[in-house]
């Protein structure tokens, strides 16, 4: 205690300092030297402030250097990264463009000098079968994507020229061969006693040879393209053949055995053609319900199943199987050929137009589908499809002319043969022209005879060609014989069931037509001409009321189906409502509108209705259309009552 408190009187720092201060000057008080030292230490302060500036200078410049040295020097890391960067991404995607690869290569052939001399090169041979190979994958007119195919190379092909040395085009050729699943085909040709011999590879595989002439070289040389499009592209070489008249059965018969399931699919749908053609139709049904287990999706399976179904005269699953094919194609689905599948996708909507009575429509889509480039023969095909739909619109000059252009069209294909003759039996039937039928189905019978139209043998089947057979044999009178051929047909045909049902009602055996038109629309509810059919039958049996009501059913079935339209109008009349007649005779006409009992009938309820002018004009347009001799008759007392 007692050093603090006497410590409390010492002189402080500041003081002291102050007090020497204020002594010094003091004493140069007077001298002038007060102000010298005060000028010194303002030069000594302005020194200092200069100095520094400089140092303060020279650590800004050092400071931008080391700024712009790290700047440097990360740019330079980053510029080396980015290089590596671009390097691998390079490297990577050239590994990935390589283990992508499935294209083709053609490496040069082995030939004898003799040959290479005279420019035929090993690779001017190469690139010959090139050109031979490019012109099969072309001909593959097929609804299948090229990319669908389980190993497809589609437009990558290429003939292999050598590189020397060390180049860009041997690092990507190396990593092709090592990641790729690239098909190489090697070959060669040799001289043999007789001529030359020739020899193309796919891969690891032996390879066919071929032998013949010098001369033929050509000639040899697609003949191994031919086999090496076998070996690497089956399903596209068996569409090949059917395109062109050879036999894929075998083809896909092995691919259907050994492929994978989406494979197998394709190949037991392709298969089925065979049966169809041949007119085994069960057979066609099997394969493709058996593609149909494989992969559900698969739209040609269901295509041709409800083209077999139709050919069986299976209404009800063959609409099915349609509308099922429209709804696969109209997804997306990824293994539609998009080249094809506008065409394809309009021959779906043509076969859903015939099962529900829509042939005035069906006949502008198949107009249309002519235009378009063809698909699976689409454009002939669809002048004979015609034929058929005039025939229910009930128009027999387009059905005539039809028929004509089909025969110029046909020529002497088997095949379209078989299809106008397949049509114009169902077109003459369904106009009415008995004669005509009859002489159709007497020019298949004859046809069916001769080896080169074999598959027009399955119309002769008991099926729709008897049906519509017998229905012009009772058109003419002649039932006993009608019956007797339709009694052969199936029971689950529905042509076959209304056919019984209409000859029962020419003999007006009215109980007898009642229980085939009940059996019909069972097997068939979703099909208009059933109903239509019973109630034309209603109609000549007078009972107008049940008429309308299978009118009714069939007009909301098929909306676009003119014939229950028609029948309702004349129902009316007969109720003497000839004023409600009119507005169905005006929209039966907007879908048949070259029927002349139509004309002859909308006539008729116009002169009832007090409308005489409008009817004779509709007498005038019937009169120019077809009639039969009854409607003649009719048209004739009209005109002589109604002046």
């Amino acid at each position: 205690m007692a050093e603090e408190s006497g410590g409390s009187h010492a002189p402080r720092p500041a003081e002291s300092s102050a007090a020497l201060l204020a002594a010094a000057l003091g004493a140069l008080s007077g001298s002038g030297k007060v102000e010298q030292l005060i000028e010194r230490q303002i030069e000594l302060a302005d020194l200092q402030i200069e100095d520094i500036k400089r140092d303060d200078t020279l650590r800004r410049w050092s400071l931008r250097f080391s700024n712009a040295s790290a700047v440097m020097k990360v740019s330079f890391e980053l510029a080396v990264a980015l290089l590596f960067l671009a390097v691998a991404s390079v490297v990577l995607g050239a590994m990935w463009s390589a283990h992508e690869a499935r294209g083709l290569v053609i490496e040069p052939f082995q030939v004898p000098q003799s040959l290479a001399e005279r420019g035929l090169s090993g690779q001017v041979v190469a690139s010959r079968l090139l050109d031979k190979l490019a012109d099969l994958q072309d001909s593959t007119d097929s609804l299948r994507a090229p990319n669908s195919y389980a190993n497809n190379w589609g437009n990558d092909i290429k003939v292999q020229i050598p590189d020397t040395g060390v180049s860009i085009g041997e690092f990507n050729r190396y990593l092709r061969q090592w990641l790729g699943n690239e098909t190489h085909i090697t070959g060669e040709i040799w001289r043999t006693d007789t001529g030359i011999a020739v020899v193309a590879r796919a891969g690891a595989d032996a390879g066919v040879v071929f032998t013949g002439r010098e001369s033929d070289l050509d000639a040899l040389i697609e003949k191994a393209a031919a086999a090496v499009f076998e070996k690497t592209q089956p399903y596209r070489y068996a569409v090949h053949l059917a395109n062109t008249g050879g036999d894929p059965a075998p083809i896909v018969a092995r691919l259907a055995a050994t492929g994978e399931p989406r494979e197998q699919a394709w190949a037991y749908s392709l298969w089925s053609n065979t049966d169809y053609q041949n007119g085994d139709w069960r057979a066609a049904l099997a394969k493709n319900e058996r593609a149909q287990a494989l992969d559900p999706q698969n739209t040609l399976a269901w295509e041709n199943h409800g083209e077999t179904e139709r050919e069986l005269g299976r209404d009800e699953p063959a609409l099915s199987d349609f509308r099922k094919t429209l709804e696969i194609a109209e997804s997306g689905r990824s293994d539609l050929n998009p080249a094809k599948l506008q065409v394809a996708t309009l021959f779906i909507h043509a076969n859903i137009n015939q099962k529900l009575g829509a042939f005035l429509d069906d006949v502008a889509l198949l107009t249309r589908i002519e235009q378009l480039p063809s698909y699976a023969l689409s454009a002939k095909g669809s002048s004979l499809v015609k034929i058929a739909d005039y025939g229910w619109l009930h128009d027999r000059a387009s059905l005539d002319r039809q028929i004509a252009y089909g025969r110029a069209v046909a020529g002497d294909a088997p095949a379209y043969r078989d299809f106008l003759l397949t049509y114009s039996l169902q077109g003459r039937a369904m106009a009415g022209d008995w004669p005509g039928t009859i002489a159709v189905y007497r020019e298949i019978a004859q046809t069916a005879a001769q080896p080169a139209f074999t598959a027009t043998r399955r119309i002769l089947l008991p099926g729709q060609g008897a049906a519509y057979y017998a229905l012009a044999l009772a058109g003419t009178g002649q039932f006993a014989q009608a019956e007797t051929v339709i009694g052969a047909t199936p029971r689950d045909c529905d042509i076959c069931l209304r056919v019984r049902g209409r000859i029962a009602a020419m003999q007006k055996r009215w109980g007898r037509a009642d229980f085939w038109f009940a059996s019909e629309v069972k097997n068939a509810p979703s099909i208009p001409f059933g109903y239509s059919d019973w109630g034309m039958m209603k109609l000549a049996e007078g009972n107008a009321d049940a008429a309308i009501a299978q009118f009714r059913i069939a007009t909301d079935k098929g909306p676009r189906f003119a014939d229950p339209v028609e029948g309702w109008g004349e129902a009316l009349m007969i109720q003497n409502r000839s004023d409600l007649a009119l507005a169905k005779f005006a929209a039966a006409a907007r879908l048949a509108p070259n029927w002349g009992r139509l004309h002859l009938k909308w006539g008729e309820a116009l002169f009832y209705a007090g409308h005489k002018d409008e009817a004779r004009a509709q007498f005038a347009i019937a009169s120019s259309l077809y009639l039969s001799d009854a409607e003649k008759s009719e048209l004739a007392r009209m005109r002589v009552a109604h002046g």
